[in-house]
């Protein structure tokens, strides 16, 4: 029998030729043993794995296909019968087809009888039969829910996993024609399939890696229960010989799977957190406190990363534009700020906005400019001294922190739920306060400016606050008797340790003013004043309550105000004195 080469399980051969010769009996020469038709015994041999699978799996065709019989490693015993046509020097053409893998050898055998005198029998060579192809099945999540890959064409489809989560994967060796190969991974030295990865989507992301092995193979199927992506996106996977050298008759690659994913992060970390009293007002040196209705600013750092940790760096692009990143950097409510003092959970009163807005960029947001306020309420409260903020940023998929990096209870029930950014710092009540003020109509007339805050049970100069800024335009004039008065107080008018002075020059002439200040987000003052006007001041948190009759405006909304007069004297005494 010719020597065979190596062949794919389920492919018919090319034509070989078994050829019938015996010894001539003058010559002692080779000559033709068989010609015309004739039945010659067939049987298959395993070598390795050593011993066949449970059915009959190759067939020899001289001229019709006929399966022959198997036979363990080491023990030919069992023939099947095969019709063969020998042409007259003694060759008769076959193809065959092994529907399993393997290293196999050929028999060949034609009993003594009528012109034949003596038995023949020979052999092939050992050759290697390899696998047709793998394919890929049942891909899904390892842990419960056991998600089934929904296969997401792009960035909004389905998700699947979490990177460097375990998923499930099956492999089945096949014939070239599809049919089981149950050798497979029975050799002596078992053969295994791997995996290669093809990103699909993000284009032009980052590859990532895959890990994971399969099982022990039973009748040519393996399963894969800890395999894991490193990245966010969409792959397909590409089974092969796992050492691409199937008994050293080279590789082969099944078929590749349809879209895998999409995966996404396992979790957020948080980095570089710090906060900002007082943030948009640009205090130097920075305060120590921020006003409630006031925005503080945070700063921090979200990371998306794998199961273990790592960066996943195709958490990108723009939402909703077919980038992977599902979480929307410039809404507020992504990050899920809340806040805590003491046991009181401020969170309820948080509202804000996020500056720039930042963008993912290879799975880092850095978020330089948080604008957060904690609402006044309905009447003064506080102090909160130690006011703790921290985040709990959620995107659409729903990745979070993790629950180990969660540090603030900012609701209070004895179960963490923020991780804190910055330090603690305090928020008070405040208002702002013009006094009345009274002076000659020779002399420039001053009038008090204080900023005040709430202690719990009344109010106190605001003697950390050297950083309020009134701009002078945001001061209005009314109810004007004598000369209109001039304010010679450059804008904007900066507190210092809480406290400043207006200055109007001399009028020169007696008479009355009231004087108010617009500290309103929008639109003129809202003080107790007969008229009004001014340009807003965008300070709404330093209103305060100066009237129970106040034209409508309710309680800490009124903006502050004070009635001024010149040439009149203190009190209705040119001199006084008492005598005992």
């Amino acid at each position: 029998m010719a020597t065979l080469p190596a062949q794919v399980a389920g492919t018919s051969s090319g034509t070989h030729y078994l050829r019938a010769v015996k010894t001539s009996t003058t010559t002692r020469a080779c000559e033709t043993a068989l010609s015309g038709a004739q039945a010659v015994n067939f049987a298959y041999e395993c070598n390795n794995p050593a011993s066949c699978s449970g059915s009959d799996l190759m067939s020899v065709n001289g001229g019709s296909a006929t399966t022959i019989a198997r036979n363990n490693n080491g023990s030919v015993t069992t023939y099947t019968p095969v019709n063969m046509t020998f042409d007259a020097n003694g060759n008769a053409p076959f193809t065959f087809n092994y529907s399993d893998v393997g290293q196999v050898k050929l028999w060949a055998s034609k009993a003594a009888g009528g012109s034949l005198l003596s038995a023949l029998a020979g052999s092939s060579n050992a050759f290697v039969v390899r696998p047709g192809g793998f394919v890929l099945s049942g891909i899904q999540q390892t842990a419960a829910p056991n998600l089934a890959n929904p296969g997401a064409a792009n960035a909004a489809g389905t998700k699947f996993v979490k990177a460097g989560e375990n998923f499930t994967v099956t492999v089945t060796a096949t014939t070239s024609g599809g049919a089981t190969t149950p050798n497979y991974g029975k050799e002596t030295a078992p053969e295994g399939v791997k995996l290669t990865p093809t990103l699909i989507a993000p284009a032009g992301g980052a590859a990532g890696s895959l890990s994971g092995t399969f099982g022990a193979f039973t009748n040519g199927v393996a399963n894969g229960t800890a395999f894991t992506w490193s990245e966010v996106g969409i792959i397909t996977l590409t089974p092969s010989v796992f050492d691409a050298d199937y008994l050293g008759a080279g590789d082969t690659a099944g078929t590749t799977t349809g879209n895998v994913g999409r995966f996404i992060p396992d979790h957020f970390t948080l980095s570089a957190g710090s906060l900002t009293n007082r943030a948009a007002a640009g205090c130097a040196p920075v305060s120590s406190f921020t006003y409630l209705g006031e925005s503080l600013g945070l700063t921090f750092t979200l990371t998306a990363e794998r199961a273990g940790g790592g960066v996943t760096t195709n958490y990108d692009g723009i939402l909703g534009g077919g980038g992977f990143a599902k979480l929307a950097p410039g809404m507020f409510s992504s990050y899920g700020i809340g806040a805590r003092s003491g046991t009181t959970n401020l969170t309820p009163r948080i509202s804000g906005t996020v500056l720039g807005p930042p963008a993912w960029a290879s799975g880092v947001l850095n978020v330089a400019a948080a604008r957060v306020a904690v609402a006044r309420a309905a009447a003064p409260d506080g102090p909160w001294s130690s006011t703790q903020f921290g985040i709990a940023p959620s995107d659409s998929d729903g990745t979070q922190l993790l629950t180990g990096a969660l540090n603030l209870d900012a609701d209070n029930d004895a179960v963490n739920d923020h991780q804190a950014v910055g330090a603690a710092t305090a928020l008070r009540f405040g208002r702002l306060r013009l006094v009345n003020a009274y002076g000659s109509e020779l002399l420039p007339l001053r009038v008090p400016v204080q900023a005040e805050s709430y202690t719990g049970t009344g109010w106190n100069i605001s003697g950390a606050d050297s950083c309020t800024a009134l701009p002078t335009n945001a001061l209005v004039t009314s109810n004007v008797v004598g000369p209109a008065p001039v304010l010679a107080t450059p804008s904007p008018l900066t507190l210092s340790n809480g406290q400043a002075t207006l200055t109007f020059n001399a009028p020169g002439a007696a008479g009355r003013f009231d004087l108010a200040a617009d500290l309103n987000a929008a639109g003129v003052d809202t003080s107790c004043n007969t008229a009004h006007g001014g340009t807003a001041a965008n300070m709404p948190w330093l209103q305060g309550f100066w009237s129970s009759v106040c034209g409508g405006t309710p309680a800490w909304a009124q903006d502050p105000n004070a009635r001024i007069r010149l040439g009149s004297p203190k009190a209705p005494y040119i001199y006084l004195r008492e005598r005992y």
